[in-house]
């Protein structure tokens, strides 16, 4: 490809999973967003909750002098223990309802263009239909308050189901049928795709773009190794789903389903987690390297 990525897409970097330092330390979180904004190759950054008004403010100035896209990525505080926004049980989901309105006030006052959220922990089999219920109650409950709030609007980012840790949401399929609900109230919802999520799913990021196009509003490029979780190491590690030619697949079947194209600049967001002994720097330098070269085989 002769043009720019950049005239295609606004990159980002989702910021707590390459800066894992700053979940502890607030000048460490402070730190990490300052080496976003300092860097041209991002146009936005993708963070969790700053609970800490102080600590907010800062990153708001930083913000506001880089002109750094935002957006709130709300499942740190849904993963509390006693959340569940897709819970049967009303004051547990009366709870992660409230928590999550407490992280659309914070993506407000970030100036966030979108807010991710998450569904609730994977039930199994006879829990699912009443799990997804509840969930798309508790989505309208969130997307109605943002509206009312001037806030911004939502979209529902699947997780890998199954095993420890999985979540009821789950398969792209699954999502796009919640999404599909929500909007005939809430048109702007939408949804958030992760290659790595993906990759774990045991989908192929093609089909499931192509399914999702009509309600995807942004992509995180992230890599993954089967067994180790969601978490996202450098691309091209051993092991690993993801290295140059996979990445230009993805690129290349974006643009099959017309979410990247001429005159359009959606968000792609790279995750990706510094391994122990390396340096966010690092793995940073070496993602942009990556969907450089990606983008050159186009």
């Amino acid at each position: 490809m002769d043009q720019s990525l950049h005239s295609y897409m606004r990159t980002g970097l989702v910021q707590d999973v390459a800066f894992p330092a700053s979940g502890d330390d607030p000048e460490a979180f402070l730190d990490g967003v300052a080496q976003i904004a300092a860097d041209d190759f991002f146009a936005a950054i993708e963070m969790r909750c700053v609970p800490d008004d102080g600590l907010r403010q800062r990153v708001v100035e930083v913000l506001r002098a880089s002109q750094l896209g935002v957006v709130y990525a709300a499942y740190p505080r849904l993963y509390a223990p006693g959340l569940d926004l897709s819970s049967l049980d009303d004051a547990v989901r009366s709870r992660a309802v409230e928590a999550a309105k407490c992280a659309i006030d914070e993506a407000i006052a970030l100036g966030a263009e979108r807010v991710n959220v998450v569904s609730g922990p994977d039930p199994g089999d006879e829990g699912r239909d009443g799990g997804t219920e509840a969930l798309i109650d508790s989505l309208c409950a969130l997307a109605a308050y943002s509206t009312a709030h001037c806030g911004p609007p939502l979209a529902l980012e699947p997780f890998p189901r199954g095993g420890e840790g999985g979540q009821l949401i789950g398969p792209t399929a699954e999502a796009i049928g919640i999404v599909r609900l929500v909007r005939e109230m809430f048109p702007d919802f939408g949804l958030t795709l992760d290659t790595g999520h993906l990759a774990l799913l045991g989908e192929d990021v093609a089909t499931a773009f192509a399914a999702a196009a009509p309600y995807l509003e942004q992509v995180h490029l992230a890599n993954a190794v089967p067994g180790a979780g969601t978490a996202a190491p450098p691309f091209g590690v051993a092991g690993g789903l993801y290295d140059v030619p996979r990445v230009a697949d993805v690129l290349l079947a974006l643009f099959r389903v017309g979410f990247l194209g001429a005159g359009r600049r959606p968000l792609v967001c790279v995750r990706v987690a510094p391994r122990p002994a390396e340096s966010p720097a690092w793995v940073i330098a070496g993602a942009k390297r990556t969907l450089a070269a990606a983008w050159a085989r186009l």
